[in-house]
């Protein structure tokens, strides 16, 4: 189950593991920049590279932080939610 943090459900070991696959990219890109940044000074590519891979970095983590939020009970769960209760 999402969120769930204890040490038996997967949700925290799958957490890491994505958090390291996502530092990895963000390292190999950086290796790529070097490896071309001669031929590609025109173009800049770097600040489009790091944008992109920020946004699915930062959205990771947004999505753990509400879990954290939703466990310490600041932030109540979506449960029984449906189509209506949302278009309201």
């Amino acid at each position: 189950e999402e969120g769930d943090f204890t040490p038996t459900k997967g949700y925290i070991y799958v957490s890491f593991i994505n958090n390291c696959s996502q530092m990895w990219a963000i390292y190999c890109l950086v290796l790529f920049f070097y490896a071309t940044r001669e031929d590609l000074a025109h173009i800049r590519p770097l600040p489009k590279f790091l944008c992109v891979k920020a946004v699915v970095f930062f959205s990771f983590w947004q999505s753990v932080g509400i879990a954290i939020l939703v466990n310490l009970g600041w932030v109540r769960g979506g449960e029984g939610w449906g189509q209506e209760d949302v278009a309201k």
